[in-house]
């Protein structure tokens, strides 16, 4: 992961909370919703399909445990925000 940079928009938009062993976990700055977003910290890259086979399952990885820890600690309250 080299020269990665955050777009300057979603920084202002977002609040960083943990960096994944591929991705940036970013917290959008909207109450509404608990809405996270993953950025892999790949220079360059814009599209899911530009990462090599091995990242986009390593991305998977990542938003399925980002997905479960966010049902674990928001319970009915993911559900029902999706829906």
């Amino acid at each position: 992961m080299i020269n990665f940079e955050l777009d300057e928009r979603l920084a202002a938009d977002t609040f960083p909370i943990a960096d994944l062993p591929l991705s940036r976990a970013l917290l959008m700055n909207d109450a509404r919703y608990p809405w996270v977003i993953l950025v892999p910290r790949h220079a360059s890259i814009s599209e899911v399909f530009e990462l090599s086979a091995d990242d986009q399952q390593q991305l998977w990885r990542e938003a399925t445990q980002l997905g479960d820890a966010m049902k674990t600690a928001l319970g009915e309250t993911k559900s029902i925000l999706l829906r």
